[in-house]
């Protein structure tokens, strides 16, 4: 299969890229279909036996893609969102977990029949953290939004506990053109004019 003649999004990404690097990713895209992960040695295996060369240089190929001045991550997003939207409402996935200590991930997915497809990630350092994850969070969502509202895409977040504090909620309320539900403990209180209590008392 050509990848790049059924993908519109893998020609406008290979259109900046030299003719030796146009081919790695189309090849980095079947890798990561096939296996269905994107672990680089994972990723080098499948070069290595695609293309007949040794595990060290494919591994070598895949990291100078990575390093590739000309992908810009930004607009990436822009034509995946664009791509898959194709004028419906995006149901997107926020999700927050390790990687590896003490590496944690932020990534945003988009729900494509039963799998989720990731758009927008990023990689932070527990321990070299330059502001609070809360923070991190928050401008993640910010980007996604921005990115979001320039391809005039709406969107409904969907996310984990672990997002269920109230300057996230309030961000996601300030998003106007988007919708969104968060899971939350049974643990919160829910108060009324005329009551107050545990969620879990509440006969929802």
């Amino acid at each position: 299969m050509s990848y790049p003649s059924k993908l519109p999004v893998l020609r406008s990404l290979l259109r900046p890229l030299p003719k030796s690097q146009s081919k790695t990713v189309p090849l980095a895209v079947q890798a990561i279909a096939s296996l269905a992960q994107a672990a680089s040695l994972a990723i080098a295996a499948f070069f290595s036996q695609a293309a007949g060369s040794q595990i060290d240089s494919a591994l070598t190929r895949f990291y100078r893609l990575l390093h590739n001045p000309r992908l810009d991550d930004l607009q990436i997003t822009k034509q995946l969102l664009s791509v898959l939207a194709q004028g419906d409402p995006l149901y997107g996935l926020l999700w927050i977990g390790p990687i590896g200590p003490p590496l944690r991930m932020l990534l945003a997915s988009v729900i494509v029949g039963t799998r989720d497809l990731p758009v927008q990630s990023a990689v932070f350092s527990q321990t070299h953290i330059l502001r609070s994850q809360n923070a991190s969070e928050n401008q993640f969502l910010r980007l996604l939004c921005l990115l979001l509202n320039e391809e005039q895409i709406q969107a409904c977040f969907l996310a984990d506990r672990g997002f269920h504090r109230v300057s996230f909620l309030k961000l996601l309320q300030q998003q106007k053109e988007h919708s969104f539900v968060v899971r939350i403990g049974d643990q919160i209180m829910v108060e009324t004019q005329k009551w107050k209590r545990l969620l879990h008392r509440c006969h929802l």
